[in-house]
């Protein structure tokens, strides 16, 4: 329906009204002579409304006077109706095709890429695999190869189970389905291993259910096998067990903090100015002088995406520039405040990474003096459970 409206808008059409005591008789006539008709509509006995196309109205005249009727015509739609009204406006009508030939070109290639799903990959890492593809912003929608695309990520991502691509109007959106580790009540009653998840050192290892590879006070790194789940017999032959064992370990995580003797503070006045740029593919008009008065300020940029009848994304944006002002004012901490201001941030950010069940043992600190600042780093000494179950691929 939208393909068949642009097609009659493009070639232009004319609503007419028609008037007489055979008006059906003039409809079939239309279309035994191969006259396209459309939205005919009656408004009351011997008048009817209906749209033809332009190149087909001198037609009509001849099957008017075989009728017997009254042709008027309402209104001229289309493109060219509207060159018509403009032919003497040359450079309007220069600039208003060249910017649908600008539109129309930049929406061959794709000019936003968003990449969506429940995964915990980091965003820049799939950013950087699809760069590696050779996709990025502005390319042609005809280059992109999703078969390939996917078969090469696959081979070289084992975390990513699924990759789907789907384009809307100028915007690709990569949906990414994680592949995650089986959950521990699926491996119940499977042969499996345990696995440290996580660096440190073993603090209390007792095993109920498989052969213990590592002992108290040995320092392991993430992936090592504490306790494997094959168990050799003395009569020969091995037996494959679902390992179980109560096990911790010294964990340490740390923080670092610089807090320099003097510091400025900042606060929003409350003063704003706006600005407003339009970005047709990689043409951008400044509707406004996009510099503020301000001295010191906070840039917010909003940025909107036109669409097609809400449905199709066109390559037109249009960028709201918020200036909020701000004010700034000076504080100087003496040696000991800088201290103890840097030794609280400092354990804050380092109790960031420390999971809840962790029990916190220990925090020792490393102070380091500068002219401007004092840098303190934070460590903190945990015990924790570790180790998780890795089921045996092969037995």
């Amino acid at each position: 329906m939208f393909l068949q409206k642009t097609y009659q808008y493009t070639i232009g059409y004319i609503e007419l009204m028609i008037e007489g005591y055979f008006v059906e008789r003039f409809v079939n006539l239309c279309l035994n002579r191969n006259i396209e008709i459309w939205d005919v509509k009656r408004k009351q006995d011997g008048i009817i409304e209906l749209k033809i196309h332009k190149y087909d109205f001198p037609k009509i005249e001849e099957i008017a006077e075989i009728t017997k009727s009254k042709v008027t015509i309402q209104k001229e739609v289309g493109v060219p109706h509207v060159v018509s009204l403009y032919s003497k406006r040359k450079l309007f009508v220069f600039i208003f095709v060249l910017l649908i030939l600008l539109i129309y070109l930049a929406s061959q290639r794709v000019w936003k890429i968003q990449i969506i799903g429940d995964f915990s990959i980091p965003v820049e890492e799939i950013k950087n695999e699809l760069k590696t593809e050779n996709v990025s912003v502005g390319m042609l929608k005809k280059d992109l190869d999703f078969d390939n695309i996917k078969r090469n990520i696959y081979l070289r991502r084992s975390d990513i189970l699924w990759l789907g691509f789907e384009i809307k109007g100028v915007k690709m959106m990569v949906e990414v389905l994680e592949r995650t580790a089986p959950k521990e009540e699926e491996l119940k009653g499977l042969p499996c291993d345990i696995v440290a998840d996580k660096e440190g050192i073993i603090s209390k290892i007792f095993v109920k259910e498989g052969t213990k590879l590592k002992n108290v006070g040995d320092v392991v790194t993430k992936g090592e096998t504490l306790v494997s789940g094959v168990m050799h017999s003395n009569y020969g032959g091995n037996r494959y067990v679902h390992a179980n064992a109560e096990i911790t370990m010294k964990t340490w995580y740390t923080g670092k903090v610089a807090v320099p003797y003097h510091k400025s503070l900042v606060a929003k006045s409350g003063n704003i100015e706006k600005r407003y740029q339009i970005k047709i593919g990689n043409l951008v008009i400044n509707l406004l002088n996009t510099v503020t008065n301000f001295e010191k300020y906070d840039t917010i940029n909003v940025v909107k995406r036109l669409t097609l009848f809400g449905r199709v994304e066109l390559p037109i944006e249009v960028k709201e520039i918020t200036y909020e002002e701000f004010l700034s004012d000076d504080i100087v901490y003496t040696k000991e405040e800088a201290l103890e201001l840097a030794k609280e941030e400092s354990y804050t950010f380092a109790k960031q990474s420390i999971p809840e069940e962790a029990e916190i043992v220990n925090c020792e600190y490393k102070i380091f003096n500068t002219e401007d600042e004092v840098i303190v780093r934070a460590t903190v000494e945990c015990i924790e459970s570790a180790g998780t179950l890795q089921p045996i691929s092969s037995y």
